[in-house]
Order: C-alpha cells, then structure tokens, then sequence
C-alpha cells in the first residue's frame, strides 16, 4: 500500500493528547461539516488526520482550501475503512485515538466528553459515543454496540426514541467506529483493525479481542453525534449485505472461545435458521454464498489468528458469555422488523395520527 501526505511523512512526532482520524471516499460534500463541527471542540489539545481512499473527487483540494491544518495522507486506491483507518493510527502518535466518519457532525463538547470519562474509568479500552441520525436527531442511531446471545452484535437502540435509558453513562461491548475513543497502548495490545473486514463489523472485531484482553467499553452518552447514515455504502449496491453477512462469521472464527460457543450454540442456530429464512424472502442467496466463499477462502489465515487471540485472551468464556445480551437482543437481533412496526405505531399515536 503506497501513501503520500500533503502536509508531513510522519517523521515529526505530534505533541496533541488526540489524533482524530476520519477515512474518506469521494466525500467532499461530506467533509465540511465534519471538520467545522471538530473546529468548534471546546477541547482543542487534538490533531486531524484524513486517510483519502483514493478519491476522484475533489476531496483534497477541499482540504487544501479550507482546512490546511489538517494532515491528508492519500492512497491511490480504494482500501476499505479498516486499511484506512490503520493508516491514520500508524502515522500518529497521541496516547489517544478517535475515529470519525466523515459523514458526521459533532457536538462542541464530543471529545472532551471521551477523554474525560475514558481517563477516569481506567479499567476501560475504548469510548462509545451517543450516535443520533442527523435527519431526525431525536432518533438513535447506536447507543454503543452489544454482543448477543445469539452470536452476532447489534447496535444498542437503534431506531429507538433517544430517551432517559440512553443517557446513562454504563459498559457496553464494544463502540461503533463511526464516533469512538481508543487508548493507543491497549491497540498495541491487541492490535489494530483487521485489513481483511474491509468495511462493515471491523470495529465488532476489535471491540471483542479488547473485552478479550480484559478491558471494558464505556458507553458516554454526554458526546454526542449526529450520523448522515451509508452516505459512502449506498453508492455500491448490496456492499453492506455481502460485508456484513462475511464479517459476521469472520468475528466469531476469530474472537469466540469453545465454551462460549458451545453455551451459546442453540441460540446461534436458532439465529442462523432465521437469517437464512430471511435471505432467501429477500433473494439474497448469491450474495450469501459469496460471503461463505469469502470465508473459506480466508480460513487459514483466520484459524492462524484466532490461535494467538485465544491463547492471549485473560477472560474465561464463560465470564464472556455473562456479558451477552438476550433480552435486548429480542428486540434488535430476532424479531427487529416487529418492533420496528410497534415503534413506528407508538410514533403516528404521538403526532395525533
């Protein structure tokens, strides 16, 4: 992979307490809000890097223009978010590093709510944020990510009415990548984003060899985020389902013990038969099959990983199986379109409908 930076090779070391690095595609409507949004922290003691994935755009003459304090370091191609976003971190040198998409704007007090809950609760590795949709910012987007019994993640509240349960600061699995805070000595730890994800789940991965190594994920709901959300994956159709559905099983070959699997397995099959029901109702089978091949072809590689994650892991499985999720992920894993209805319901009662 070949880079080249407009404004350093990374041979300075940076003295801000924060890097801040947002991977771009062909955003250059996206990227202006973004930066003006950082530009309005009241937490000033941080960096901007943008990793362009080979744009053909005009995304770096935007940053050129407007926003030359930032560092842009240009691939000649399109990597995926995972090689982009590794790229960012290897070129920074801050004790902490904040992921932001560019299709997101942030509330003027997003990084010093991180930082400071993150230095005050040392036991955890990493900070979610509050994540609302910007077309309607009453709505939650993720209030942090949970891990299911049913073998998957889900994004806690989604869709959901952003209400007094979401604003309590608490643990969760793992923070979603589009707005989250990362401790660099536990990603020395455990290692960065697995380049082989591309895009889609690469965080769930992450997030699950950190509880892995022990650490906790503190969901902050005071830093607050508003989400233009699949501004990047609505451009390449069906990208988001054959990602997903690949790097679903890629994170439990990797990340999930024998005795949590084996404690888990009913409702992993359950969950399994469903989804399949469900891809084949929304003829989707190709897609699925490729995302099989995917990983089969991936299996060497994957098993070789999963021997260094397991054999460095300080938690049992069981301990991993009591920070599962059943009764939420009902709601948001099984039976997501049912209480989709129940709320779109509940929402034309309050408007008088």
């Amino acid at each position: 992979m070949s880079a080249s930076s407009t404004e350093s090779d990374g041979s300075e070391k940076s003295t801000k307490r924060v890097t801040v690095v947002i991977p771009n595609w062909n955003g250059k409507d996206l990227l202006g809000p973004c930066l003006e949004s950082l530009n309005r922290q009241t937490f000033q003691d941080f960096e901007v890097i943008v990793v362009d994935n080979g744009s053909t755009d005009e995304s770096a003459a935007l940053l050129q223009k407007y926003f030359p304090q930032v560092k842009l370091i240009r691939l000649e191609k399109n990597y995926g978010f995972s090689a982009a976003v590794n790229v960012g971190i290897a070129a920074s040198y801050s004790p902490y590093i904040a992921l932001l998409n560019n299709d997101t704007e942030v509330h003027s007090s997003w990084l010093k709510e991180l930082l400071e809950a993150l230095e005050a609760n040392p036991k955890a590795g990493s900070a979610a944020s509050k994540i609302l949709f910007s077309h309607d910012r009453s709505l939650i987007n993720t209030a942090g990510d949970e891990w299911s019994v049913f073998g998957v993640a889900y994004q806690r509240g989604n869709n959901c009415r952003d209400d007094p349960k979401y604003n309590r600061l608490c643990f969760v699995f793992s923070a979603c990548a589009c707005a989250a805070l990362y401790r660099r000595d536990v990603l020395n730890r455990v290692g960065l984003f697995d380049e082989s994800f591309f895009a889609y789940m690469e965080d769930v991965d992450l997030g699950f060899r950190i509880q892995l190594a022990g650490y906790l994920c503190l969901y902050v709901p005071s830093a607050t985020v508003y989400h233009k959300h699949q501004q990047t994956s609505s451009r390449i159709p069906h990208l988001r389902d054959h990602w997903t559905e690949r790097n679903k099983l890629l994170v439990l070959l990797k990340d999930m013990p024998c005795a949590a699997f084996l404690l888990t397995l009913p409702f992993t099959f359950l969950f399994t038969t469903l989804n399949f029901w469900r891809i084949i109702r929304r003829r989707q089978l190709l897609i699925y099959l490729k995302a099989i091949s995917d990983v089969v072809g991936l299996l060497p590689r994957v098993l070789r990983e999963r021997r260094a994650i397991q054999k460095n892991r300080t938690i049992t499985g069981i301990a991993l199986v009591r920070k599962m999720r059943l009764i939420g992920a009902l709601r948001f894993v099984l039976f997501p379109r049912v209480f989709s209805r129940i709320q779109r319901t509940k929402k034309k009662r309050e408007i008088g409908w």
